[in-house]
């Protein structure tokens, strides 16, 4: 990512149109006048594609009213053309939180970003120990799972699920595969074009939804890793289990959605599990994204 500018200038009334102009609003900067470094880095002018640290975000409360946003549990936040991500790092658990500092957090996003802001303001990004965190969380949710009364009395606050945090929420785990995603974050309508070549590199059909009918068969395209949208699509094989599916992921995520198949559906010889190519992430950024987006 970009290096952190904590106090972006706020840039012109930008129209979806002109976010070329966004993503390529940057300037050559030194660091020697602080640190011994004469590398030439890209320094943002404006929020998009940046990662900005929560402790540092933290500092921009304007009055001690705002100390709520302290019970936060995100590292950071992720400012892409489309999405105004709260990161969380899950480790091996679905991690536990409190709603009000969630949502102060928030708060206080809204206020330290006065420019050009994304639709989508409310998603997460959660990073996690491999596929554990994933797991558990869907299981929390689709399982209706309770937490129990804290021994020492202290409140437990809530245990992550897959709605109650942020809608959407996207899952990454610690992996060096999953910078692929990462790095298709950084494009406008990221998921829409994911969709659409996956859609048709499958089944020649030009789809931007993450589900479409092809050949008799459910098509589910799940390789944006949204676990909201992922639990949806359990939930509905559990209650029917005899619907003949498909489901589109990239190699490196084979060994959660085959796990998942055989934990909420059982034996399911009507459900498919279709790999997209091993290039097909560097053909969709290199080939496609970047050109497009200059």
């Amino acid at each position: 990512m970009w290096p952190l500018r904590l106090l972006p200038p706020q840039p012109p009334d930008y129209q979806y149109t002109g976010l070329r102009s966004l993503l390529h609003n940057h300037e050559p900067h030194q660091y020697g006048e602080i640190i011994p470094n004469r590398a030439v880095y890209a320094k943002r002018l404006t929020p998009v594609n940046c990662y900005y640290d929560s402790v540092q975000l933290k500092c921009l409360r304007e009055s001690e009213a705002g100390n709520g946003v302290n019970y936060s549990r995100a590292c950071g936040v992720l400012f892409t053309p489309s999405n105004l991500f709260r990161v969380y790092h899950s480790r091996d658990v679905a991690m536990r939180f409190f709603k009000t500092g969630e949502e102060n957090l928030l708060a206080l996003l809204n206020s330290v970003f006065t420019g050009y802001m994304p639709n989508d303001q409310r998603g997460v990004l959660v990073f996690g120990a491999d596929w554990l965190a994933a797991n558990s969380i869907l299981d929390n949710y689709l399982n209706d799972k309770v937490i129990p009364p804290s021994k020492s009395g202290e409140l437990a606050g809530e245990i992550l699920n897959t709605t109650n945090l942020g809608n959407p929420l996207f899952y990454l785990p610690l992996r060096s595969e999953a910078l692929e995603l990462l790095r298709l974050m950084c494009f406008p309508d990221w998921r829409k074009s994911l969709m659409y070549y996956a859609s048709v590199s499958y089944a020649r059909q030009e789809q931007t939804s993450w589900s479409f009918q092809h050949e008799n068969r459910r098509v589910y395209i799940i390789a944006d890793l949204n676990l909201t949208n992922l639990a949806i699509l359990l939930r509905g094989m559990m209650k029917n289990p005899t619907e003949p599916l498909t489901l589109i992921c990239l190699p490196w995520q084979h060994e959660l959605f085959w796990k998942l198949i055989q934990e909420y559906g059982g034996d399911r010889a009507n459900v498919q599990l279709v790999l997209l190519h091993e290039s097909f992430m560097d053909n969709l950024i290199n080939n496609h994204m970047k050109p497009y987006w200059g």
